[in-house]
C-alpha cells in the first residue's frame, strides 16, 4: 500500500509541468462565458445562483460527504440509487435533498432521505466549506438503513501548487432500537412466557483526514464547450468511535393460582476507542462537463491499519450524472 501511494505522488509530480501549462491557458479561456459555465458544472465556485438536478448510483450509504465514514460500512455490495435536487446561491450557501433507494427484498424502497444545508467558499488559493446532513430513516424495511441520523463535515484545501494539501473533519451520530417479542410455550399446565427484548444502540464517530491531491484539467476534448478534471488524492485518516448499548428484557407470565408475574433485567455497556491513526486511503475523482451537463464517477479505497477480523480493504464507488442551470 505504501509503494502504491508513493507511485501516485511520483506520477503527480511528473505531470506538474504539463498541468501548470494547461492551467495558464485555461485561465484566459475562462474569460469566455462558455468555459466559465462548463467549469461551474464541475464544482467550482459559481458566479451566479444555480439549481442542480442529478441522479447517481453506487454502494455508498453512510454519508454524502465523509468518505472515511462510508468505509465503516459492513456491506459494500448493495447498489444504492441517489436522486438529488439542490440549490446553490452565489454567496456560497446551498441546500440539497437526496434520496437513497435500494433493493429491499423483491422491491425498490427508499432507505433514507438526506437534507443538507451547506456553505462553500472558493478563491484562487483555497477552498473551504461545511455541511450538515440530517438523515430521515425508513425503519419499516427488512434491511436496516444507516445507523447515523446526523452528519457534520468541514474541509479546507489548497487550490494552488504541485501538491495541494487539505484537511477535513467529520462527526456523525445516531441511535436505533432493535425489538423482539416472542412467546415461549411450556409443558402443561405451566402457562406460556412472553419475552420482550429491547436493545438500544447509541453511537458516534469522529474522524480527521489529512490529504494531498492535484487537479489535472483538460478542455476542448470533444468540442470547445467541454472539459475534464481528474483528481487523484491520498489520505491518512484518524478517528475515534463510541458505542453505547442498553439491553432490557422483560418476561411476563401468569401464576397457576392467578395473577401476573413480571421479571425485568437490564444492562448497559459502553465501548470507546482512543483517537488513533486508523487507515490509509486513495480516491480518484473524474469530473466531466459539457455545457450544463456533468458526469462524475468516483472510486474510494480504504486500507484499515488497525487489527481486525474482517477485510482490511474497503472499496466504495459512486457515479453521478446531472444538469446545472
Amino acid at each position: 500500500m505504501l509503494k502504491f501511494f508513493c507511485t501516485v505522488l511520483f506520477t503527480a509530480f511528473a505531470l506538474v509541468t504539463s498541468a501548470q501549462t494547461t492551467q495558464s491557458a485555461l485561465d484566459s479561456m475562462l474569460q469566455q462565458d462558455a468555459f466559465a459555465q462548463m467549469f461551474d458544472s464541475l464544482g467550482k465556485q459559481p458566479p451566479k445562483s444555480s439549481i442542480d438536478i442529478s441522479v447517481g448510483f453506487g454502494n455508498r450509504l453512510f454519508s454524502l460527504n465523509n468518505k472515511s465514514l462510508t468505509a465503516d460500512q459492513a456491506n459494500v455490495n448493495k447498489l444504492i440509487v441517489t436522486p438529488s435536487v439542490a440549490y446553490f446561491h452565489k454567496s456560497g450557501l446551498g441546500f440539497s435533498v437526496t434520496g437513497f433507494l435500494g433493493q429491499d427484498g423483491d422491491k425498490l424502497a427508499l432507505f433514507q432521505t438526506g437534507l443538507t444545508p451547506s456553505y462553500d467558499y472558493s478563491s484562487k488559493k483555497i477552498s473551504a466549506g461545511i455541511a450538515y446532513t440530517r438523515y430521515l430513516l425508513n425503519n419499516s424495511l427488512t434491511v436496516a438503513p444507516s445507523p447515523f441520523q446526523n452528519d457534520i463535515y468541514a474541509y479546507i484545501s489548497a487550490n494552488k501548487g504541485a501538491i495541494q494539501p487539505g484537511l477535513s473533519i467529520g462527526y456523525a451520530s445516531g441511535k436505533f432500537t432493535e425489538y423482539t417479542d416472542s412467546l415461549r410455550i411450556r409443558p402443561a399446565p405451566l402457562p406460556p412466557i412472553r419475552i420482550k427484548d429491547t436493545t438500544k444502540y447509541k453511537l458516534s464517530d469522529w474522524s480527521v483526514t489529512a490529504s494531498a491531491k492535484h487537479d489535472f484539467m483538460f478542455y476542448g476534448l470533444l468540442n470547445k464547450n467541454d472539459g475534464l478534471i481528474i483528481t487523484p488524492m491520498v489520505m491518512l485518516v484518524g478517528g475515534t468511535q463510541k458505542y453505547k448499548i442498553t439491553n432490557s428484557i422483560m418476561a411476563v407470565t401468569r401464576r397457576l393460582q392467578g395473577g401476573v408475574i413480571r421479571l425485568r433485567n437490564s444492562s448497559t455497556s459502553v465501548d470507546q476507542t482512543n483517537f488513533a491513526l486508523q487507515s490509509a486511503a486513495f480516491s480518484l475523482d473524474l469530473d466531466y462537463g459539457i455545457g450544463k451537463f456533468y458526469f462524475r464517477p468516483q472510486v474510494y479505497l480504504d486500507y484499515y491499519l488497525q487489527a481486525t477480523t474482517t477485510s482490511k480493504l474497503t472499496a466504495t464507488f459512486s457515479c453521478v450524472a446531472g444538469v446545472s442551470f
